[in-house]
């Protein structure tokens, strides 16, 4: 049995490819969209830290949800996929919380912006939402095949 390759893919990055790959990364308040075409068999995944922020045209970056979801379908586009039938599936999005650290609201708030904002983007672009696993006050580790679409979470 051939085996995939494996790519891990760190916080404010992006992935795409055509050819199938098992891409792996860990979230807490983060958030994970996978983009995939099901009848070209290949697929995307950022890891996105906050909903917002300052977008830097020189040193452009895929740390926002705003902004990275248009340029994983223009990316998408460059690898010659057309646009029309992706899919999207969301994680992350957790509110994480440290036992002995005192919190602030707005930390408790990025968790779910983070999902708001994807839910948003992919709505405002058109592409349907067919899976999502969000929220909930612990990570997980993610597996995204790219060839196939199939996502496995475990609870950190």
């Amino acid at each position: 049995m051939n085996q995939l390759p494996l790519h891990w893919l760190h916080p404010g990055e992006l992935f795409v490819s055509r050819q199938p790959t098992l891409v792996t990364t860990i979230l807490g308040s983060c958030v994970t969209v996978c983009l995939f075409h099901p009848r070209h068999r290949a697929g995307a995944m950022c890891h996105c830290l906050l909903p917002v922020g300052d977008h830097d045209r020189n040193n452009p970056t895929y740390r926002y949800v705003d902004s990275t979801l248009p340029r994983m379908m223009q990316a998408l586009q460059e690898a010659g996929l057309p646009l029309q039938g992706l899919q999207a599936k969301l994680f992350g999005g957790a509110i994480m919380t440290a036992k002995s650290a005192p919190v602030s609201a707005t930390a408790l708030r990025v968790g779910p912006a983070n999902v708001e904002m994807a839910r948003n983007v992919l709505k405002s672009l058109g592409i349907p939402l067919v899976a999502e696993c969000v929220g909930g006050h612990k990570g997980y580790k993610l597996f995204f095949n790219s060839g196939t679409g199939d996502v496995f979470l475990s609870r950190l």
